[in-house]
């Protein structure tokens, strides 16, 4: 299945007409209980989803994600209210050296030392993702 950028699904070369993408942005926790959940449409930025995700009772210490809820200023606010935030920065990144964009720099740095993006902590990733995937079928 592909998802070109009409935001359409494409299966087996063929189009699935009125069938919009959407997405589903899942917030949980430690033990893997859902907190939050939002369902947008192929046009929704997902960085515009994270403060509705994080937005629940519960402490929040961590917040992994993929790239796509990347932003330079989100990171640095997650950092001063003591939430690593373990999501990837743009391939493209570079130190600014500048106080506002401390956590950033800590994580371009480390990057740049390891010589690669797979040296950031993606083993939490991967262990949410294969966790979220074994619950398909709910």
């Amino acid at each position: 299945m592909e998802k070109p950028a009409t935001g359409m699904k494409i299966k087996y070369g063929k189009s699935c007409d009125g069938t919009p993408w959407r997405k589903l942005h899942i917030g949980i926790d430690q033990v893997m209980n859902m907190q939050s959940v939002e369902v947008t449409d192929y046009a929704s930025s997902d960085i515009g989803k994270l403060d509705d995700l994080i937005n629940i009772e519960a402490p929040i210490s961590k917040v992994i994600s993929d790239g796509a809820y990347y932003s330079k200023k989100r990171v640095q606010k997650f950092y001063e209210k003591d939430i690593t935030p373990v999501i990837p920065p743009p391939p493209n990144s570079i130190v600014h050296g500048l106080p506002e964009t401390e956590w950033h720099d800590k994580i371009v740095q480390y990057i740049q030392e390891k010589e690669t993006v797979y040296a950031f902590s993606f083993a939490d990733l991967r262990f949410i993702k294969n966790t979220v995937m074994d619950y398909r079928h709910w």
